[in-house]
């Protein structure tokens, strides 16, 4: 979000961001998004290359997200000589806890707006 310019291109993954974030993707945002899906073909970007270093990726699975970001911070604590420290954490709720509750304030909002931009008289 610290962009001085923002090219057409930007303009248009920022957008589909923001729908995919609130599940209202268009047929517009589908399109750009499979442009921009890695691969070995000379049209596809290829995140080996240095200017995909350090940038977010999205993936359709945790699993390859959490790989991506492990070799991703190897790479980068290689490359300026500091040792990486894992931490884990096994998260447990309370037994009187009810899993409905923990909706963040915000999100209940989102929902509730959507509720009645849908449902109108």
């Amino acid at each position: 979000m610290c962009q001085n310019t923002q090219s057409i291109e930007d303009a248009k993954f920022r957008t589909a961001l923001e729908n995919m974030r609130y599940a209202e993707c268009t047929k517009d945002d589908i399109e750009f998004l499979q442009t921009r899906i890695a691969g070995k073909e000379s049209y596809q970007p290829n995140i080996a290359k240095k200017c995909y270093r350090n940038v977010s990726i999205i993936t359709e699975l945790n699993p390859q997200k959490d790989q991506l970001n492990k070799l991703g911070s190897l790479h980068f604590a290689a490359e300026t000589g500091q040792r990486l420290t894992d931490f884990y954490s096994d998260d447990e709720l309370g037994e009187n806890i009810d899993p409905s509750t923990l909706l963040s304030v915000r999100k209940k909002k989102i929902f509730q707006g959507k509720l009645k931009k849908n449902i109108k008289l």
